[in-house]
Parts: structure tokens; sequence; C-alpha cells
């Protein structure tokens, strides 16, 4: 895997003669890194606070926009709202300021992809889905409490940071209430195309330019519609028939894939998305109800202690292991991104158990990635060569049933897409090697250990991730130094 960060898309310049600003231009105390993104409004680029030495986003009007006084209103109006909202699910704004007469924020720079992105590429268990939409409710009803309305909640505003929080971002056409609005805003001079927002997210009433804190509500629901199903209430509605299903009385149907969610997560759905927005729910109901949905564990005839005593986790006890939510959703954003995580502790705290039983399931339970494990021993190298020979070998046969969970040494996690009858060996490049000429090969070069995996993650259509369980054996029971320095070259890499 590599480090990626979220970058709003890049379009292409308005005219022949505009540059992005050149790295190490100076704005104000900050210095521009590159350009990563742009859009409507401006560019944005990362920037270093060269006062305080941390990473930024500067969102920086275009020389167009900002002759436009009507736009340039509209870039304060976001600066000013965004300034009033400070909440762990809303990305900050640190300042504001003008770069040759075009004004400029600093936001928190956020590494990460979208949520449209993980949407997209990822298959959501009930437990995260609740997480993120929970997050994202927090968000808004932190804005709504300062009786701010965002009005353009939707997946591409929302960043899965690498902390494992969601950020809800871009207050651009964002607006203030009265305090202690709840009704809907007086009708504004504007209606169908010329209403405000993004069509598939957009309320019954905004489509005649009325909003109120229902509108962001109805947006929430849309987007928990999203995140269970993959797709919005009418996305296969063209425009003009989307406007007439949206506004019309008749309420909204649920997708099939609701059958296999709890039926207080439908019911929520289903409130969120009525079409009067004073039978809606306000966003800190949305949060609490979230928090109140019970997910049934899965029951197993065992005769098993269910106390573990010393015993560490194993992947399929996750149902008894508590108290590591934050923690394993953080893991797993910080895999997504970073090529190698090392998670650390004293002997005995349960490092183990909270990757068994922890993250893997959680990985499982998103269908997108495989899990090769090893446990180094004394002789590392050997173990990768027969966990490799074993992968080439059976990897393929798994590929004709859903991932399910397992108790053996590999983790199978295959995508969907996967499945398929055949029985062909992956090719690795090893041929027909055996496990000792594989091990004395990888000792001789380390390096193609990611070769292999990759070969392994191209064939099955998904990521994969090498966990070695007891890392510190290597240093304990490997006797041989060139072994250990080939195995941690092997993994580092």
């Amino acid at each position: 895997m590599s480090t990626s960060a979220y970058h709003p898309p890049v379009r292409e310049p308005l005219t022949e003669a505009w540059r992005p600003e050149a790295s190490g231009t100076r704005v104000d105390q900050y210095a521009l890194i590159r350009l990563i993104g742009q859009g409507g409004m401006g560019e944005v680029y990362l920037a270093r606070d060269l006062t305080l030495g941390r990473l930024v986003a500067i969102k920086l009007m275009s020389r167009l926009s900002a002759a436009d006084p009507k736009r340039e209103e509209m870039f304060l109006n976001e600066a000013r709202l965004t300034a009033q909202l400070s909440h762990p699910n809303i990305v900050a704004l640190y300042g504001f300021g003008r770069f040759h007469d075009r004004p400029y924020v600093a936001l928190e720079y956020v590494r990460g992809e979208t949520l449209k992105a993980r949407i997209g590429h990822e298959r959501l268990d009930v437990r995260e889905i609740l997480r993120i939409a929970a997050g994202v409710a927090r968000g808004v009803a932190a804005a709504h409490a300062k009786n701010v309305l965002h009005r353009d909640l939707k997946p591409s505003n929302v960043i899965m940071a690498d902390d494992g929080r969601p950020r809800v971002v871009d207050f651009g056409i964002a607006r203030a209430l009265a305090p202690d609005t709840r009704a809907p805003a007086r009708r504004q001079e504007r209606t169908g195309v010329d209403a405000f927002g993004s069509p598939p997210y957009m309320a019954p009433e905004q489509w005649a330019g009325v909003d109120s804190k229902g509108t962001d509500v109805w947006a929430l629901g849309v987007l928990l519609h999203e995140l269970v199903t993959g797709r919005t209430p009418y996305e296969s509605f063209e425009f003009p028939a989307l406007i007439a299903r949206v506004t019309s009385a008749d309420p909204v149907e649920l997708g099939a894939e609701f059958k296999d969610v709890p039926t207080s997560l439908s019911a929520l759905v289903r409130g969120c998305l009525r079409k009067d927005p004073a039978e809606r729910p306000s966003a800190t109901d949305v949060v609490e109800m979230l928090e109140s949905v019970e997910i049934r564990p899965t029951v197993r005839e065992t005769g098993d202690n269910p106390f573990r005593g010393l015993a560490p986790f194993t992947e399929d006890q996750a149902d008894s292991f508590f108290g590591r939510d934050d923690e394993a959703e953080a893991l797993i954003e910080r895999i997504r991104t970073d090529p190698m995580v090392v998670v650390a502790g004293p002997s005995g705290v349960g490092k183990s158990s909270f990757v068994r039983a922890g993250v893997l399931p959680r990985l499982h339970g998103r269908g997108s990635w495989h899990v090769v494990r090893v446990r180094p021993g004394a002789r590392p190298m050997r173990v990768l060569a027969s966990r490799l020979v074993t992968e080439s070998s059976t990897t393929s046969l798994h590929r004709a049933s859903p991932p399910r969970a397992a108790t053996d040494d590999t983790q199978r996690m295959l995508p969907p897409t996967a499945f398929s009858s055949d029985t062909d060996r992956i090719d690795l490049g090893f041929g027909s090697a055996t496990e000792a000429e594989l091990a004395a090969s990888l000792l001789r070069s380390p390096e193609s250990l990611s070769v292999q995996l990759h070969a392994i993650a191209s064939h099955l259509g998904c990521r994969v991730l090498l966990f070695v369980d007891q890392f510190e054996e290597v240093l304990t029971l490997v006797e041989d130094d060139a072994e250990r320095r080939a195995f941690l070259d092997a993994v580092c890499t």
C-alpha cells in the first residue's frame, strides 16, 4: 500500500493563461507546497504554516471569482460560518487573509479520502455505517447548534481522515439561521435548477428555495441510504423525474438491502426522509438514534469457556472483544494509507487480541481485504515461504465461496467480485519451487516478498495485508543474523 491523502478534484483551468502558484510562494505566514485541488471558486494548496510548523490547506479564490462581488461575498460567508464551528467532526478554519487582492482561508489539512471514494471501493458493515453516520451527524448537530445550515451535505463533502474520524467540509453554500429557528426559512427567489445544493441530496423544500435544519437531516437520510445500499434513493431517475419524485407526497422506498440491517436503522432512515421537514428528527436526535442501534451478535453453539483468562482472543471471538472500537478504526485508517504500521506495547497488554479480534473482523466485514498471517518463530524466512506456497495453491480455491470468518493462520477476506469457480494456481513468480528453495530465494532477495504479495492482490482484485503476529520473536528466537536482517528487509520494504 502507498501513503495517500484526500485531494480535491483538479479541474481544467478556465483559461490557457492560468498557472498555479509556484511551490515556495509565501502567502502571509504560509509557504505553498503544491496544488492539490481546483474548483469553481478557486484553488486549494497544501502549505506549511511557518510560524506553527504544521501543514494546512490554503483555499485561494481564483482571480476571476475574486473579481465578482457576489462570489467574493459567498467566499467570505463560508469563512465566517466555518470560523464559528469548532468540532472534531468539522474541518477547522485556522485563518483568513488576502493574497494579491484574492481572499484565502487556511484550513485544517486532513489526510484521508472522501466518503464517496470509500463507498465506491469498499463494502461497509453495519457497525462501520453506524460509526461513520454518527460522526457526520455530530458535525451537522454542532453546526445546527450554532444555527448554521450546511445545505450541501453529501459523501464527497465528508473526508474519512486517517485517524478514523469523519470530517464535514465545504460550507460554501451554507447560511446562518436566526437564533432558535426550527421552522422552514422564508421562501427565497429561486426554484428548480436555480436552487442551491446537489440534486441527489436535496430535500423537497430545497427545490422550492426553502430550507431549515430539517434540510440537512434529509441529506443525512440520503447519505445513510447510500451507505447501506451504495446508491441514493432516486439514483435511477433523470433530472426532471428526480424533482417530481422528491417533491411528490409519496414516501421514499428503501432499497432491498435494508432487510439485512437492524429495523431501528431502517426506521431512522425513513424518519430522516419524511417529505415534511417538521416530521424529521433533529440532527441531535439522529446521533442518539444511531448510538442506540443494537447489532445482534452472532450466536454460536460452543462448549468453550467464555472467560478468556490469559489466552489471546481470536477472530471468531470478536463478539466478546469490547472497548477498543475507536483504536481499531484508527488503526484501519492507518493501514489504508501507510505501507507499514507497528502495534507496540508491553508484553501481555493484548496486542495480538486487539488485531485478531478487533481489527481483522472489521476488515473481513468490509470484504475488500485479504489477510495473510504469519508468526516468525526461529525460522521466519521458512515460515514466509510456507505461507506463500500455501497462498499460491489454495487462495484460488477460496474464491469459489463468499468470505467468512476463519480460525486458521490465514484469514480469508475476499470481495464479492472475486468469487469464481476456477481452481488455477496464482503465479507468484517462483514456479514449482519447494519451501526450502523459496526460503533461500527470499533470503537472497527479500524485496521479492512485496512482488509476490502484489501478485496475490492482483489475482484477487483486493488489497492484501501481511499480519506478522508476535513480531518480537524475530529478535528473541532467531539466531541467524542474516536471516533476521532478511526478514526485516522483506517486511519493511
